[in-house]
């Protein structure tokens, strides 16, 4: 069934639905390790199972796609191999995700997890930036070279002339220097030319290295999106918690985590299908994305961590501001419909519970996770469609 995801009284209108065809991204997993504006890149393992177990394992496999949905492709097949050898983390975390809302995976949730978590892509990519940069680098450090050698021949031409001119100019004999002339003349040409080839490999150097760069910052801004939503995603999530786990506090502010999950989500999917499902995914993401980006008192990066599991990073804020943010996005998602696409048929409603959790002395990346995920689990036992405090 297509649905239409509408916001509540005030809100921008904003009609979602799922497209047949929807297209994935094909750049993923990046290496924090190698830092800067493009971090390097996430290795896809090796397969190093002997022939016995790869036997083993392919039937473990066919029993595994027999049970979902997906179609029988090499593309289900690496990913279900790798799950079960227990190489890929990443994929793992996101298959048992998946599998606590919807007990089948589609072909649509199966090429997606494929391409976000087990095809490399980007790594050819980059690997072509990087060569191609390494070619301009080459070309001007080969005009750069050749320019000096002309620039040093021409200054032992000018050397030989003034030391013709201190030693017959005395005497006024020009012809004398006629020779140096002649060859400061040649020169001067040729010194002429190469400053001219080399200003020419600058310029052209300069716009490849433009389109460069924006081809990285593309490759970049596409490997921590998720690809459903548009939000940051889990890589984006680690990030922005690595930094706040590093950057010091201001004075009276604090850094904070919310962890959002939409409430009665499977029931989505059971009741209306997948694309509905999908739907609700983006209607919701939009409206974390437009307050989080409202919110420019402190830096909120909006992420998707999970199937139906939001987060909010939050820098430099208030324990009162927090607060108030995750209640605004509990009150904003609250008031949204589900609509049947094209009629004015209300299907349902969407409610979402959060946890949210300050950043305190000794907590790591996990136990601040932890305890926004408590406070989680507890607002979803006291009733759902609220917000509690670790």
């Amino acid at each position: 069934m297509r649905v239409a995801i509408e916001p509540g009284p005030g809100r921008a209108a904003q009609v979602l639905f799922t497209m047949p065809g929807l297209v994935h991204d094909t750049i993923r997993r990046f290496n924090p390790a190698v830092g800067g504006a493009c971090p390097g890149l996430h290795m896809t393992p090796k397969y190093t199972q002997s022939r016995e177990d790869s036997l083993a394992i392919l039937k473990r496999c066919i029993a595994l796609m027999n049970h979902h949905e997906a179609p029988y492709t090499p593309i289900s097949f690496a990913v279900w191999y790798e799950h079960l050898v227990g190489i890929n983390p990443e994929l793992s975390d996101a298959i048992d995700s998946d599998l606590k809302t919807t007990p089948k995976l589609s072909g649509e949730q199966v090429q997606s997890l494929y391409e976000r978590f087990v095809a490399a892509p980007t790594e050819e990519g980059v690997q072509d930036v990087g060569q191609r940069f390494e070619e301009v680098m080459q070309r001007m450090a080969g005009s750069a070279t050749a320019t000096g050698s002309t620039a040093k021949v021409y200054g032992s031409q000018l050397a030989d002339l003034s030391q013709a001119l201190k030693r017959d100019g005395a005497a006024g004999d020009s012809a004398a220097w006629a020779p140096q002339l002649s060859q400061v003349a040649t020169g001067t040409a040729e010194m002429q030319t190469a400053v001219s080839a080399l200003q020419k490999t600058l310029e052209e150097s300069r716009s490849e290295i433009t389109q460069l760069r924006a081809e990285l910052d593309r490759s970049r801004t596409e490997a921590l999106t998720d690809a459903l939503t548009g939000l940051f995603n889990r890589k984006a999530y680690n990030d922005a918690v690595a930094q706040a786990l590093a950057a010091p506090t201001v004075a009276g502010q604090v850094h904070g985590l919310i962890v959002f999950d939409l409430d009665h989500f499977k029931k989505i999917n059971d009741t209306h299908g997948h694309p509905a499902g999908d739907a609700v995914l983006q209607g919701v993401a939009a409206t974390l994305k437009r307050l989080a980006q409202t919110d420019v008192a402190s830096s909120v990066s909006a992420c998707r961590i999970g199937g139906e599991e939001f987060a909010f990073v939050v820098r430099d804020i208030t324990k009162a501001h927090l607060v108030q943010l995750a209640e605004g996005v509990r009150a904003a998602i609250r008031v949204m419909r589900i609509k049947k696409r094209g009629t004015t048929e209300v299907l349902g409603s969407i409610t979402i519970s959060g946890g949210v959790a300050l950043l305190t002395v000794g907590d790591d990346a996990a136990s601040w996770l932890q305890a926004a995920d408590g406070a989680l689990y507890r607002a979803k036992e006291s009733g759902r469609d609220r917000i509690l405090v670790a």
